[in-house]
């Protein structure tokens, strides 16, 4: 019949091939496997639609088909099967041997790095390891028992990018990322995607040159300064920590909220140090009870708060944030720096006191996860340094990468990357602290439970640092909502006022009588509000 005719024939039925000796094209042996299991389908649809068959023979034919082509999909399923045991065998496999296929050094070598010098390596050196992906099947304990060392390299979860290990002589941070394609030609830098890691526009060497050409002669008579205003104005014993800021009139608000949040908590800060921006600033500060700094040595600053993050006022207080860092840490002391929109519940420093005695630096985890702060993620905002040479010569370096900071508009950035050199060269020892004890604005944005949390007194972090906030008047209103602004709106301080107006004021007490953090109602909210930009 017409029908009989179109039908497909019955495939024929073959005996599962053996896995291993068969080469098998998996795209082809799961398409054929959808296109019986469709067939299938069709076929049982015909033979159960209410239709009959024009003649028995055909009826007949067709349930023949039918189980030919279930016996195909059987057959197709093994050789599947068979596939993916001899996938597993494999992968085991490669987990012994690195998850990679060894290929030679040499040819390597001059296929993707013919323009770097050959590197003969030791004694061993004669083959290298392409790292291809795989599954790791091994026990992961029982493969690091033999170890001396670990040594990690990160790269992107796509199977399109190779690593290529190589055994030789070089520093530990020499990772080479090279573009394809791999001829034997000139070793071409693989494209980075990371957002603001240099902008040509906003390199400007010769700012960064002057800048430290006027800072470098005073740099001995501004440690001697800054050493007696510590030790004789301030009276702290030899190896006592100082907790560091620096401020502009534009911001005496925002450090006056820490001062009444220290207040609050029953938190001593003799310890402060603030380095300001200009004289009349200095006078506002220790208006409010704290220490000030300040001398013609550290540059022409501005006075005014940045209006959004990386202007060029946010930029030129990145200088003052480096060198005051910079002299406190020369003075051989230990010191806690920290933004002035930071709050205290605890004191900090009895945690640096309790804590790992081999690390050198601790900073708050910047919660950021972008290639930009890769792999570190410190927040450069609140931070401890213990008293060591090594910290020494760490801001020693820090400080001549103005002209990086200026190019990236951010010495956060900038201090990523001399972290890893000075990490895996000179074993400086970094630690985050973690988001339960020290949270920052990605808690606030992205972390509402926690929030909760502290609240309740369910969790009791030392301090809460509001950053991630576009501007001053997004970070004042986020801490008026979370009853972490501390200023009596009585106080002039605490109104909507000009630079100008500011001059003078700080010497008023500012502090909200019997003020708690995270209690409502306050004069600025009656319930608590955690809405942000990013969450609302």
């Amino acid at each position: 019949s017409a029908k009989a005719s179109a039908a497909r024939p019955p495939a024929s039925v073959e005996a599962p091939r053996d896995c291993e000796n068969d080469k098998i094209d998996v795209a082809r042996l799961h398409e054929e496997l959808r296109n019986a299991r469709d067939d299938v389908a069709r076929l049982e649809d015909r033979l159960q639609s209410g239709g009959a068959p024009d003649e028995i023979g055909e009826v007949v034919f067709q349930n023949d088909h039918l189980s030919a082509e279930r016996k195909e999909i059987m057959r197709l399923s093994a050789l599947v099967r068979q596939h993916d045991a001899r996938e597993v065998a494999a992968s085991n496999e490669k987990s012994r041997l690195g998850w990679g296929k060894v290929v030679d050094r040499r040819r390597l070598w001059e296929l993707a790095l013919a323009t770097l010098p050959y590197n003969e390596g030791g004694p061993t050196a004669s083959r290298g390891a392409l790292l291809l992906g795989g599954r790791d099947d091994a026990n992961v304990s029982k493969a690091l028992a033999p170890c001396k060392e670990l040594e990690v390299v990160f790269t992107p979860a796509d199977r399109r990018v190779c690593l290529a290990v190589v055994d030789g002589y070089r520093p530990v941070a020499s990772v080479f990322r090279v573009k394809a394609p791999f001829d034997g030609g000139r070793t071409i830098p693989a494209p980075r995607n990371a957002a603001g890691s240099f902008n040509p526009n906003n390199w400007l060497p010769r700012r960064a040159l002057e800048t430290l050409a006027n800072f470098l002669p005073a740099r001995t008579s501004l440690v001697g300064k800054v050493a007696r205003k510590i030790s004789v104005d301030m009276k702290l014993a030899k190896d006592a920590p100082v907790v560091l800021m620096v401020a502009n009139r534009g911001v005496l608000d925002v450090l006056a909220n820490f001062k009444c949040s220290a207040r609050a908590a029953g938190i001593a800060t003799d310890n402060a140090l603030v380095f300001a921006a200009d004289e009349s600033t200095g006078r506002d500060v220790e208006g409010l009870g704290l220490a000030a700094f300040h001398d013609q040595g550290l540059g022409d600053l501005p006075e005014t708060a940045s209006a959004v993050y990386g202007d060029q006022t946010f930029v030129k207080i990145m200088w003052l944030k480096m060198t005051s860092l910079y002299l406190v840490t020369q003075t051989e002391r230990p010191v806690l720096f920290q933004d002035v929109d930071v709050v205290w519940f605890r004191n900090p420093l009895e945690y640096f006191e309790t804590a790992a005695a081999d690390t050198h630096i601790f900073f708050q985890d910047d919660g950021a996860r972008s290639e930009r702060y890769a792999p570190f993620y410190a927040n450069s905002g609140f931070l401890y340094m213990r008293k060591h040479v090594k910290v020494r010569f760490f801001m020693h370096r820090f400080l001549l990468l103005y002209d990086e900071v200026l190019a990236a508009r951010s010495h956060q950035q900038a201090m990523q990357t001399i972290l890893i050199d000075h990490a895996t060269k000179f074993a400086l020892t970094v630690e985050l602290l973690s988001w339960g004890e020290f949270p920052q604005g990605k808690v606030f944005h992205r972390k509402k439970d926690m929030l909760v949390k502290f609240a309740r007194g369910e969790l009791r972090p030392y301090v809460f640092h509001m950053c991630w906030t576009e501007s001053k008047v997004q970070k004042l209103q986020y801490l008026k909502n979370m009853a972490l602004w501390f200023l009596d709106p009585k106080c002039p301080l605490a109104k909507e006022s000009s630079v100008d107006e500011l001059a003078g004021l700080a010497s008023v007490d500012c502090c909200l009588a019997d003020a708690t953090a995270w209690r409502v109602p306050t004069p600025y909210a009656t319930k608590l509000d955690f809405r942000s930009r990013f969450n609302k």
